[in-house]
């Protein structure tokens, strides 16, 4: 549940945290749930914890790149193999759902809708999600190794 109390100042959206104007005369505050967990997967504990998870679900060949230095916008990619769309996306939404459990919130997933492909955004670890084609053509360990 949302805490909401009578504020002239206006509202704040719950899903965003923005303000949104007048409504009722209302404010929202959205109060993130953090778990003890999820403020400590960082760095390797968050690589470790993607492996893990990705192992769960059988994902194949995983590896984790460390692209300090080489990208701008994340610190590690860990890149595996799906057999089928099916476990691609599997896998993806795993890691999906057991990031936001631990208190972590994906800050982007892109793929889903043709499943080659997948990409799950952890901010300091990129999950790429491939089927063994995708993988072989794309070559992303060549490109970042």
């Amino acid at each position: 549940m949302i805490p909401a109390f009578k504020s002239p100042a206006g509202d704040i959206c719950p899903d965003t945290g923005v303000s949104s104007g007048i409504l009722s005369g209302y404010k929202f505050i959205v109060v993130p749930s953090h778990s003890p967990q999820g403020e400590n997967l960082q760095g390797k504990a968050l690589q470790d914890f993607v492996i893990d998870k990705i192992d769960d679900l059988k994902g194949q060949d995983i590896i984790a790149i460390d692209v300090k230095g080489k990208s701008s916008i994340t610190d590690c990619m860990i890149i595996c193999t799906g057999t089928s769309t099916r476990h691609v996306v599997s896998i993806a939404n795993h890691v999906v759902q057991e990031s936001r459990a631990a208190g972590l919130l994906p800050l982007g997933i892109e793929g889903e809708a043709t499943a080659d492909w997948v990409v799950v955004d952890l901010g300091d670890v990129i999950v790429h999600v491939l089927q063994d084609e995708s993988r072989r053509l794309y070559e992303l360990e060549k490109l970042w190794g």
